[in-house]
């Protein structure tokens, strides 16, 4: 796979949740072209900035009662009330149900880290169902289970290899590289690299990893 940092895969969804959503990056999109789903506390967020998404999906706990009512007359709202189930996990299994598979995900990280690092787990449970991308504090981010090659990289720039298991790896194009070795979660990490080249080659032959680089505004 090849990933161009200056022409990303255009996602079929933009899933919001409620961290800290990076309006930065979430606005360089025209929205009007896109599926934007958005979780019932992160629609609070998007409703602030006069932004409604196609969907919002939830249990809907977080809404105000006003403000739902407001936000039922402007787009669909799908309330689901299993409490075995995190928002982000009921918006995924819709996403799912539509059969869309790339998924472009804001506000994945911020407020209590209990929370941040549950988005984590959930990860991992649909790393075989979708392509993610993570835009965060003007980073994009990207679950990556085979060989990637990352163009139009800046020399210099931090990238981070984060394996929430183990990987087996080889890289090209980074200060410290490895050569078929493993990244393992608790044991060994690949956080806060440095790009030596535009190019960077990403060889993953076992497990999976988050690969992190700078968004190119």
């Amino acid at each position: 796979m090849v990933i161009n940092l200056t022409n990303l895969p255009k996602p079929d969804v933009i899933l919001v949740l409620n961290g800290v959503i990076d309006f930065d990056i979430l606005l360089t999109y025209d929205l009007s072209e896109y599926q934007v789903i958005a979780t019932d506390g992160a629609a609070i967020q998007l409703y602030s900035k006069e932004v409604v998404p196609s969907l919002i999906i939830g249990d809907l706990d977080s809404i105000p009662t006003h403000v739902l009512e407001t936000l039922k007359k402007l787009t669909t709202v799908i309330s689901v009330e299993d409490q075995e189930t995190t928002d982000f996990e009921k918006a995924l299994y819709h996403i799912r149900s539509l059969q869309n598979t790339n998924v472009l995900v804001f506000g994945f990280h911020g407020g209590d880290f209990d929370h941040s690092f549950n988005n984590v787990s959930i990860l991992a449970k649909f790393s075989n169902d979708f392509l993610f991308q993570i835009a965060d504090n003007h980073r994009i981010c990207f679950l990556l289970d085979s060989y990637t090659r990352i163009e139009n990289v800046i020399v210099g720039e931090i990238v981070s290899l984060v394996t929430y298991s183990e990987v087996l790896i080889t890289t090209k194009g980074l200060f410290w590289a490895l050569t078929n070795e493993y990244l393992r979660f608790g044991e060994r990490e690949g956080a806060r690299n440095k790009a030596t080249f535009s190019t960077v080659e990403l060889d993953i032959s076992e497990g999976n990893l988050i690969a992190c680089f700078d968004f190119k505004f």
